[in-house]
């Protein structure tokens, strides 16, 4: 899924049907000002919802001779380092300020990570379809886009609808059924 997605569903939710439609026709560029406007509300919105309320984590392989991993060489840019793993058995690690300091020469990495700032229709949406659909994330994108255009009363409504869809998401992440025995 791309931005483009979002995007699309944000301007109708905010009545843009006119940038919608130039949106899904693929005929307006990356720095129309309402799709800078809305790209921003974009980044808003994720850049909430990994730091708040579902964090972005990235399990990644790395080598290094001397045990010691530098942030640099991440694929992400990592915000807190979860664990650290050698052939499935956790590994003892200090988290210093710009590595990771163990005692093997190979690892995987598991860490939680800030949200890339999106600026093209085109980029890739970091969360999976199955966590924050696009329409889930359209919702954010209205309400702080309506925010910054004034229009409070509309901003409330899309604000409330969103909070209620990520409120589900996260009773449907706690909540367990139980399993059935037969007799």
């Amino acid at each position: 899924m791309t931005v483009k997605d979002v995007i699309y569903y944000a301007s109708i939710m905010c009545g843009k049907e006119d940038l919608a439609e130039k949106i899904i026709s693929g005929v307006i560029p990356d720095d129309n000002a309402d799709v800078v406007r809305m790209l921003n509300c974009y980044n808003l919105t994720v850049s909430e919802l990994s730091e708040h309320i579902e964090p972005l984590v990235f399990t990644e392989t790395l080598s290094s001779d001397d045990g010691e991993y530098r942030y640099v060489d991440f694929t992400k840019p990592p915000k807190q380092i979860l664990k650290v793993t050698c052939g499935g058995k956790n590994v003892d690690y200090t988290v210093c300020r710009d590595k990771v300091v163990t005692g093997v020469t190979r690892c995987e990495i598991t860490y939680d990570y800030r949200a890339k700032r999106v600026s093209s229709l085109s980029d890739e949406i970091e969360y999976d379809e199955n966590v924050f659909s696009p329409r889930v994330l359209a919702m954010g994108v209205a309400s702080e886009f309506l925010l910054v255009s004034g229009a409070y009363e509309e901003c409330a409504s899309w604000r409330s609808r969103y909070d209620n869809a990520v409120e589900t998401y996260l009773i449907s992440k706690t909540r367990k059924i139980k399993q059935r025995r037969w007799a």
